[in-house]
């Protein structure tokens, strides 16, 4: 399939194809989407697969100043003898639906790209799960309550984390809120009232990282040894930073050059303590990842 795809970047997963293609000018962008869309829809047809345009969907990721009726042209899903024909330009195939926002893979992405519709979808079932541990929280012990956390709350937080983990904080304070609540209905009723006003230490107390803990842990764990966005510091002048080993921070100049992980990572880096990063080695950087973060919240 990659050998037919000319313009755009082809991502698959099981029967799941994404054609992701950019632009500065949309029209060209649309244009040559529909030529790699004519290519898929022929490799279909060749491999006795059927293309489904009703369940295809195209998704502009766009500057919220620019409305999506400013496009002139439109995805069409031609069909195998539509392609074959002269009149193909004139044909009866079906448009592909242009939605605002699309479940892609367990991800819900918006066509401002800023994460707020995945995170509230995060949120639905963070607060599903509270009003069943509410019932629960009564019936079963500290342990069980523990685990039933960390099978399904945290798994519902952890998945996509890396993506949308560097959006407004804002919008990640709301997953914060509900940590909270189900961490303090999990602790035992004699527990609470010790952290009535230390929540940093009731995440330690259940050994649970907060979700901006967890933030910084995806990313490292990610990118710990990616030497792509890792340069340590190198200037005549022998310094505290170059004695250290410390890396180089690149300068952002927008909320976009922020949350990139050229400036993410080194500055992550730098912040750990010079002896844990001394001692982090490929089989161990995980645990010591996550036993700083747990302390260090």
């Amino acid at each position: 399939m990659n050998k037919c795809i000319q313009h755009s970047t082809c991502y698959q997963f099981a029967d799941d194809t994404c054609l992701l293609i950019a632009d500065k000018d949309p029209e060209l962008a649309i244009g040559r989407l529909q030529s790699d869309l004519n290519s898929l829809a022929r490799w279909c047809h060749d491999s006795g697969l059927v293309l489904n345009a009703n369940k295809t969907k195209l998704l502009v990721i766009k500057s919220p100043y620019i409305t999506l009726t400013s496009f002139k042209k439109k995805l069409v899903a031609h069909d195998h003898n539509c392609l074959h024909s002269s009149n193909c330009k004139t044909c009866q195939c079906p448009f592909i639906e242009t939605v605002d926002r699309h479940m892609y893979l367990g991800v819900l992405m918006d066509s401002k790209f800023n994460w707020s519709l995945h995170i509230e979808y995060v949120c639905s079932n963070l607060r599903q799960f509270l009003a069943n541990m509410k019932i629960l929280s009564r019936r079963i012990p500290f342990k069980t309550k523990l685990m039933l956390y960390n099978t399904l709350a945290e798994s519902y937080i952890q998945y996509g984390l890396l993506c949308y983990g560097r959006t407004f904080k804002t919008y990640v304070s709301r997953i914060y809120e509900l940590q909270l609540k189900i961490i303090k209905t999990i602790v035992s009723t004699n527990v609470k009232p010790q952290y009535t006003h230390d929540e940093k230490g009731l995440f330690k107390h259940c050994k649970i990282m907060n979700i901006y803990s967890l933030i910084k842990y995806t990313l490292l764990k990610h990118y710990y040894f990616n030497t792509s966005v890792k340069s340590v510091i190198k200037h005549p002048i022998y310094t505290r930073a170059i004695a250290q080993n410390q890396l180089f921070q690149p300068s952002a100049n927008n909320a976009y050059g922020e949350r990139t992980a050229n400036y993410i990572i080194p500055r992550l880096i730098n912040n750990l303590p010079t002896d844990l990063i001394e001692k982090i080695t490929p089989s161990n950087y995980k645990f010591k990842l996550k036993t700083i973060f747990l302390t260090n919240q």
